[in-house]
């Protein structure tokens, strides 16, 4: 299991000049400090700017300390194997579909 660990307005975010989620290079927007992996041993140790900190703030805060988070890309165009066509018109004598 991997643990986020939030800190906000950290001293040890003082060092970071780029926001580990964002990407910001804003230095002076980098207050928070995050550490990631197993209880313990962090494998990430970075700073996070405001902006990034407040929202994993929020979502921490609204769904509990406990939240497991899945994030996936949705699915915006159809495979070859999903895309469906109507049956041509059928011509006089024929069935439809044949």
């Amino acid at each position: 299991m991997t643990v986020v660990r939030l800190q906000r307005n950290a001293p040890e975010a003082h060092h970071a000049t780029t926001c580990a989620v964002c990407g910001s290079t804003d230095s002076r927007g980098v207050t928070d400090h995050l550490q990631a992996g197993t209880p313990g041993v962090p494998h990430e140790d970075a700073g996070v700017c405001e902006n990034c900190g407040s929202v994993i703030d929020r979502v921490a805060r609204k769904y509990g300390p406990d939240v497991t988070m899945i994030v996936e890309q949705a699915q915006t165009e159809a495979s070859e194997r999903e895309i469906t066509t109507a049956d041509p018109p059928a011509r006089p004598g024929q069935s439809p579909g044949v």
